[in-house]
């Protein structure tokens, strides 16, 4: 992976005080194997197929991001794509990361570092 120096900031509390019924209304936390931490990074998706699009990042952990829609078409699960990690100070990468669209959902879509 060609992060160069990427740190989750220390003052970002990840989402780990979610209570048991938390689950029950739809959050995941006992199932996920890194913590979430809030993040506002622009992430540039790239895709042969699908071109390039924008999207702003919900949260992040060591496994991904998850990416809001927005009006964007998404491409399907399974789908390998390229990322650039940008935030306000530039890009946190210098070369595209190959992530996997793990999930879709109507805000968005999981991406997974592999």
């Amino acid at each position: 992976m060609a992060l160069i120096g990427w740190k989750l900031p220390s003052q970002i509390r990840p989402y780990t005080d979610y209570k048991k019924s938390d689950s029950a209304m739809g959050f995941a936390s006992d199932k996920r194997r890194h913590p979430r931490v809030a993040s506002q990074a622009q992430l540039e998706i790239s895709h042969p197929a699908w071109g390039v699009i924008q999207l702003k990042a919900k949260d992040s952990s060591q496994g991904g991001f998850f990416a809001l829609r927005g009006t964007h078409t998404l491409p399907p699960v399974n789908t390998e794509v390229k990322v650039l990690i940008k935030r306000h100070t530039g890009p946190l990468n210098d070369t595209p990361v190959s992530m996997r669209v793990a999930h879709i959902s109507d805000q968005g879509m999981g991406l997974e570092f592999f």
